[in-house]
């Protein structure tokens, strides 16, 4: 027969134990910074314009909607960000631009368009 305190220290070691694990989980998916941001159709439904979040900045794609073929892209280098874009015209988009420094800082307006 075990004393008392040995078997509660036996018990409590089994139950902070974790199990072995026999599943694992995919943390990718949940991990990655990079995707769509916002998307916006444009006012005739041919193309489609997004912006596309990067581990050090955020870009804006145009693809053709029939073939989703990309036509044009608009990106000003690391820690700068398309914070904003609008269809303004047929063949006009306007994008503000905004700044961060850090990850886990929040990009900064600069004013520009």
């Amino acid at each position: 027969m075990l004393p008392i305190h040995r078997a509660l220290l036996i018990l409590l070691a089994a139950a902070v134990t974790p199990a072995a694990a026999t599943d694992t989980v995919d943390l990718e998916p949940w991990l990655r910074r990079e995707g769509f941001v916002d998307v916006q159709l444009f006012p005739d439904g041919e193309y489609l314009a997004a912006t596309v979040a990067r581990e050090d900045q955020t870009l804006l794609a145009v693809t053709r909607r029939s073939d989703l073929k990309a036509t044009a892209s608009f990106s000003l280098g690391a820690n700068t960000h398309v914070s904003n874009f609008d269809w303004v015209s047929a063949d006009r988009l306007i994008v503000s631009i905004a700044e961060k420094f850090g990850v886990l800082e929040t990009p900064i307006p600069t004013g520009e368009l």
